[in-house]
């Protein structure tokens, strides 16, 4: 009767841990001073030159008030910034479903560059955490995989040998021809710095979404069964009123990634404003298999000493 009950006590707990997804991140920045599980780099008068160039950024750069209510401030109005966040309290899988949601604030006040992004990076392609940065201007804070035989090694700021991960832009200045607008969404593969055609969203037109100087919030969320990515903008409070779904060729699915913020200006600038990111899907490890390998060998061990008793 003994193994009868606990064969099935295995099968009930496994069944019920193994419900899919998981809110992983749920970050206000509302409170007064940085929050703990992530690792904030920023400078002001930053170079793509040297990692040193620049002056540090501090608390007070980071955590600002308005109206009662503070918020994480990436850049401020000024010229040749980059700033890096990484959350470190968790990893997730990208070849899962997940989905990001939060409320981004653009150019208020300013006069237009470059732009903020989200972005994840395959954790095993990560040689030294505490020290991994983005550049400044298009960069968009975010670090990059060696290009043109550069690296961080050499003293260019934000190159690593060997990183691989994505990043989704809110760019609002045209560099390059690979850029559809001064203000566009899209998807970059950060080994390469390709950039998805059919990711590219023009958002040009849009002027409540980028230059209002008002929050706005947007979901990127993408679904494995499909390997579509979906933004979702316009939100009333309980709905969008505007998506767009895309899949893009060759993307590479990490079973372990580490999430990002990061933001950049370079001679025109912008203050770039982020709040109440939200992040679901599957950690790492799956909080289904921690807990079950916890259950099974407290019981084997209760088990055990039933038995010998």
């Amino acid at each position: 009767m003994m193994k009868t009950r606990v064969v099935f006590s295995i099968l009930l707990v496994t069944g019920h841990l193994s419900v899919f997804g998981s809110t992983l991140i749920n970050e206000s920045f509302s409170g007064t001073d940085m929050p703990s599980g992530w690792i904030f780099h920023g400078k002001e008068g930053a170079s793509n030159t040297s990692i040193t160039t620049g002056v540090d950024k501090v608390a007070s750069d980071w955590i600002v008030k308005e109206n009662g209510t503070n918020f994480l401030r990436l850049t401020e109005y000024a010229s040749y910034q980059r700033t890096t966040a990484i959350y470190t309290n968790a990893t997730f899988r990208t070849d899962r479903n997940f989905s990001l949601r939060a409320d981004i604030r653009i150019t208020c006040p300013g006069n237009g560059a470059d732009g903020l992004a989200f972005f994840w990076l395959k954790a095993n392609t990560v040689s030294n955490l505490n020290a991994t940065i983005g550049g400044v201007g298009s960069w968009l804070g975010v670090p990059r995989g060696s290009v043109n035989g550069k690296d961080n090694n050499l003293g260019q700021a934000g190159y690593y040998l060997g990183l691989k991960g994505y990043s989704f832009e809110f760019d609002h200045y045209k560099n390059s021809t690979n850029e559809i607008s001064d203000e566009y969404n899209d998807l970059v593969r950060l080994e390469d710095w390709t950039h998805f055609s059919n990711a590219s969203i023009d958002q040009s037109s849009n002027t409540n979404f980028f230059e209002d100087c008002g929050w706005q919030t947007f979901q990127f969320a993408y679904n494995a069964s499909n390997d579509n990515f979906t933004v979702s903008w316009g939100f009333n409070g309980s709905t969008f009123s505007s998506n767009v779904t895309y899949s893009v060729s060759g993307y590479e699915k990490f079973d372990n990634a580490y999430f990002g913020i990061g933001a950049g200006t370079g001679g025109w600038y912008s203050s770039q404003d982020v709040r109440n990111v939200t992040l679901t899907g599957t950690a790492i490890p799956e909080p289904a298999t921690a807990t079950l390998i916890a259950f099974v060998g407290g019981l084997t061990l209760f088990i055990r000493r039933r038995f010998m008793e």
